[in-house]
């Protein structure tokens, strides 16, 4: 098993910023997802990952981690 490089967030940094703003974005896609009374999390869970995907926010998120990452290494 190995570590991922991981570095601590530094405001100065515009990836950390872009992910920060991704990250809030896909919070907000989320919060509009609606829940339904007696689904399981899990099929909630599915419908906020496919709003994600739908919405673009998911890609976005996967792209400035993985910039991120290579950035690092």
């Amino acid at each position: 098993m190995s570590n991922l490089p991981i570095p601590r967030f530094k405001r100065g940094n515009a990836t950390h910023r872009a992910l920060a703003g991704a990250a809030q974005t896909a919070a907000d896609v989320a919060q509009g997802v609606p829940s339904k009374e007696g689904d399981y999390f899990t099929r909630t869970r599915k419908r906020i990952r496919t709003a994600l995907a739908e919405h673009g926010a998911a890609a976005e998120i996967d792209r400035l981690t993985a910039q991120l990452l290579d950035a690092a290494a």
